[in-house]
């Protein structure tokens, strides 16, 4: 029966990179602990652009190399992932989700504006052109100082939601800047 030894390859210690036109050559030092008979040797999460066939192994000592095989088997990110790279991934979902957030938040803003807008504009219409069912308008003091109170109303909000709406497009581009940079990392 084997004895079966299972490494990380991205914990084994790099002993040489020799940078080439078209590809790196990556030397790992993977010390052994070799018994008496037949040894299985397992290294796990090579890079993804390993290049078939380019696997090679040498040893050292009284052992003898009998056969190596690769074999590319499916994983999740998560088994494959070292501990930094979960928690950029994390970091970087994290901030996505924010990032949503505020965006909807940013077109609920522009619907309220466009909502508030299209009052205004109907509320005009009725005044200025009324149906005939309502019969004519009389515009005396009351009315005056309705619609003063209305455009008031309609000035102060509007402002209050571009300002909001310009806050929160900040807060897009801010956090679509966190995104880029854990992208980048």
């Amino acid at each position: 029966m084997a004895t079966i030894h299972e490494f990380d390859i991205r914990d084994q210690k790099i002993s040489n990179i020799t940078i080439l036109s078209d590809r790196a050559e990556v030397k790992r030092l993977v010390p052994i602990p070799a018994k008496a008979g037949i040894n299985e040797v397992q290294l796990k999460n090579f890079s993804t652009c390993l290049q078939r066939d380019s696997v090679r192994v040498n040893g050292r000592g009284k052992a003898t190399i009998c056969d190596v095989a690769e074999k590319e088997i499916p994983a999740m990110r998560a088994d494959t992932d070292t501990p930094k790279i979960a928690e950029l991934r994390k970091e970087l979902e994290k901030y996505d989700g924010i990032k949503k957030k505020q965006e909807d938040q940013r077109d609920i803003l522009k619907k309220r504006i466009e909502g508030l807008d299209r009052t205004i504009g109907e509320i005009g219409k009725g005044v200025m052109n009324p149906s005939k069912e309502s019969g004519s308008v009389v515009i005396n003091e009351d009315l005056l100082d309705g619609l003063q109170k209305l455009f008031i109303f309609h000035e102060t909000e509007s402002e209050s939601l571009k300002m909001k709406l310009r806050e929160k497009e900040q807060e897009i581009e801010k956090s679509k800047e966190v995104i880029n940079k854990l992208s980048d990392e």
